[in-house]
C-alpha cells in the first residue's frame, strides 16, 4: 500500500498543470462605439498564457510577454518543483514537508495571481477601444471564472489532503509480527 500512496500526492499536482492550458478566466465585454453598434468581445486566459502574457480575444490569441503575471509564472515553477520533489524523495516528514509547501505555496500564488487580474486588466481596456465583430454564440455581458479554475484549486486541495494522508501513513503505528519460519517437508 505504501508504494502506490506514495504517487497520489504528486499526481494531483501533475493534473493540475495538465490543465494549465484550458480557459481560467473568461470576460464578456458589451460596448457600443460612436455610430451605434453594439460589439461584443470575449477574452479568455489560461494558466499558460497568463504566464507568458497571452490572451485569447474572440478567438485569437494575442501574446505580450511585457504584460506576463509573474505571479503564474511563479506558481508554474513551484507546481513543477512540487512534481519533481513528490516523486523523487523517499517517504518520510521531509517529503511531507516539502509537498505541503509547494502545494501551499502554488495556492497562493494563484490566489495572487487571481487577485491582480491575471496581467489581463490592460488587454481588456485595449480591446474595448478598438471595436471587433462579435464571435458566434456569445452570451452578453458577464464571464468569470471558469470550471476549469475550479478544478485547479481542488487539485491542490486534494494534494494539500493527500500529503496529510502520507504523514499519518507515517505516523500510524503498525504491530510488529514475528517472522514466521516456513520448513520445507
Amino acid at each position: 500500500m505504501e508504494r502506490i500512496w506514495r504517487w497520489v500526492s504528486p499526481s494531483t499536482l501533475v493534473l493540475a498543470l495538465l490543465v494549465a492550458p484550458m480557459p481560467w478566466i473568461e470576460v464578456h465585454c458589451t460596448s457600443k462605439n460612436q455610430a451605434g453598434e453594439t460589439t461584443t468581445l470575449v477574452m479568455t486566459v489560461s494558466g499558460l498564457q497568463a504566464a507568458v502574457g497571452g490572451v485569447s480575444c474572440n478567438g485569437k490569441s494575442e501574446i505580450n510577454p511585457d504584460k506576463a503575471s509573474g505571479w503564474m509564472q511563479l506558481y508554474l515553477v513551484i507546481v513543477v518543483a512540487g512534481i519533481l520533489l513528490g516523486y523523487r524523495m523517499r517517504m518520510g516528514k521531509a517529503r511531507c514537508v516539502a509537498l505541503s509547501m509547494c502545494a501551499g505555496t502554488a495556492l497562493v500564488a494563484l490566489g495572487l495571481a487571481i487577485l491582480f487580474h491575471f496581467g489581463m486588466m490592460d488587454a481588456v481596456k485595449a480591446a474595448l477601444q478598438t471595436p471587433a465583430p462579435a464571435p458566434p454564440r456569445t452570451r452578453p455581458g458577464g464571464g468569470g471564472f471558469t470550471h476549469w479554475l475550479l478544478i485547479v484549486y481542488s487539485l491542490h486541495l486534494l494534494s494539500l489532503v493527500t500529503v496529510a494522508g502520507d504523514w499519518l501513513w507515517l505516523r500510524w503505528p503498525r504491530p510488529n509480527l514475528p517472522d514466521l519460519a516456513v520448513s520445507s517437508p
